[in-house]
């Protein structure tokens, strides 16, 4: 699937939509570097009266520099967590000096967020950005070809976990079943991780369960599944990091909560249906604390600093990709790999010569033989040496197209990006960058055993 980030501008009245491949513009993480990154991002992007289609969508931006307001839809993997959206969110604004808002990952929400009316939608537009940006492909079918696949691979997700309303049978919600190959692309669609909080009477307290294809089951089964669930065995809350994608169901009140993470919650006009007469509201930030403070057990999790949760991605930010950097060092590393090789190589063939030598009392023969056996080592060498130098000259012929597809949009050195992220964090009111890189190496240092506790429950 050719995944597309669209960025839709506002300027002195006028609407612009911009689109292009999501790895090579991954918003909103460009936008991080403030107004001046647009210039180098509308020259990396096609402006289009047409839109891809919601499946094809990475992400979405509406930058609205008229009311100064910034609308996100969904966010890219950088993030392991919502509440780490949430903080990026608030240095966002301080780079902007915007608001910034969240949306669903759907055209008609972005569409409603730009305040217009919802553009042709075309999936050829992604197809053409993709061929573009690989350099030019000489069958587009590729793609189709591909498309056809996932359809095929959705159609038998929805035969294989369709909810059974007439039957007990309730094991796709916590058993991974694993029919086929298909299983693997069938992840993508649907996350396993669902923290489900289920209160079926009025002053009983919320209990939880962990789900899986949770979706599909509630679109299906609507509030008959409330009673199956109550009998699967009750977890503890599971850690933030775990929990992707949250429902919170009040059967009392008749009310339905989801949240997902990182792409944001889709339509699902099927649960509106399902659920006829509910009350149901989708979180499009924060969706996990936001499930604790819902449940009750808000004072009961001990959840992660911001500190901590800085340290998770804003790391990452500065270190952009350098393949001439990576390159060189990759090259640096091989000769030295093969230098040392050949270098034990002569040692270990010095010593029959040596023990030759010590044993027969004479050197011309133990001599002859030690430089026999290097003369075959440093041929074996140069070898290996050309070949490296054959390689790295092929690889460097790539080089250039790899970083037209790959540009640099934040500030060229490590130095100016870190006093750029400085500069936000401190405006944004959050530790500075040295205090989160420190805490990032504390805590890769003790990788089994976290200096905190990320989630845990007191008491029981």
């Amino acid at each position: 699937m050719s995944e597309i980030s669209l960025l839709v501008l506002i300027e002195a009245g006028q609407v612009r939509s911009l689109a292009g491949p999501g790895f090579q513009l991954p918003l909103p993480d460009v936008l991080i570097w403030g107004p001046d990154v647009l210039s180098r991002i509308e020259a990396l992007t096609t402006e289009t009266e047409v839109w891809p289609t919601e499946s094809q969508l990475a992400s979405a931006m509406v930058i609205d520099r008229d009311s100064h307001r910034l609308v996100r839809a969904g966010a890219s993997q950088t993030f392991d967590t919502p509440y780490q959206v949430i903080l990026f969110d608030r240095m966002l604004s301080a780079a902007w000096g915007y608001d910034v808002e969240h949306v669903a990952l759907t055209n008609q929400a972005i569409a409603a967020a730009a305040r217009i009316d919802l553009p042709p939608i075309d999936s050829k537009l992604a197809r053409q950005m993709m061929a573009r940006a690989m350099g030019g492909l000489e069958e587009e079918s590729d793609f189709e070809d591909d498309q056809h696949d996932i359809d095929e691979d959705e159609d038998e997700y929805e035969d294989e976990y369709a909810y059974d309303a007439e039957g007990d049978d309730f094991r796709q919600l916590t058993t991974q079943r694993v029919a086929d190959d298909s299983e693997s692309m069938l992840r993508e669609y649907e996350d396993h991780n669902w923290f489900v909080s289920i209160r079926a009477v009025t002053d009983e307290p919320f209990r939880h369960y962990r789900g899986e294809y949770v979706l599909r089951t509630f679109c299906d089964g609507g509030p008959d599944v409330i009673g199956q669930l109550t009998r699967l065995h009750e977890i503890s809350v599971p850690k933030e990091s775990q929990a992707k994608r949250g429902v919170v169901v009040d059967a009392s009140m008749r009310t339905l909560n989801l949240w997902s993470h990182p792409r944001g919650v889709s339509g699902w006009d099927e649960l509106d249906q399902a659920w006829s007469g509910w009350t149901i509201q989708r979180w499009h930030a924060n969706g996990y604390r936001r499930q604790l403070e819902v449940t009750g057990e808000a004072d009961r999790v001990v959840t992660p600093s911001d500190l901590q949760s800085l340290s998770g991605f804003v790391p990452l930010m500065v270190e952009q990709f350098d393949l001439q950097e990576m390159f060189g060092q990759l090259k640096s590393s091989y000769r030295r790999f093969v230098r040392r090789g050949f270098g034990c190589l002569a040692i270990v063939l010095a010593i029959p010569a040596l023990i030759a030598w010590a044993v027969s009392g004479g050197w011309k023969g133990p001599f002859a033989f030690a430089a026999t056996l290097w003369v075959i080592a440093l041929v074996v060498y140069l070898h290996f040496a050309g070949k490296i130098k054959r390689d790295f000259s092929s690889l460097a012929e790539k080089r250039k197209h790899v970083e037209e597809m790959l540009p640099k949009l934040a500030p060229e050195t490590k130095e100016e990006r870190i006093g750029k992220v400085n500069q936000v964090l401190q405006a944004a009111g959050l530790p500075d960058f040295e205090q989160i890189q420190a805490c990032a190496e504390r805590d890769d240092d003790d990788n089994d055993e976290p200096l905190e506790p990320i989630v845990g429950v007191l008491g029981d």
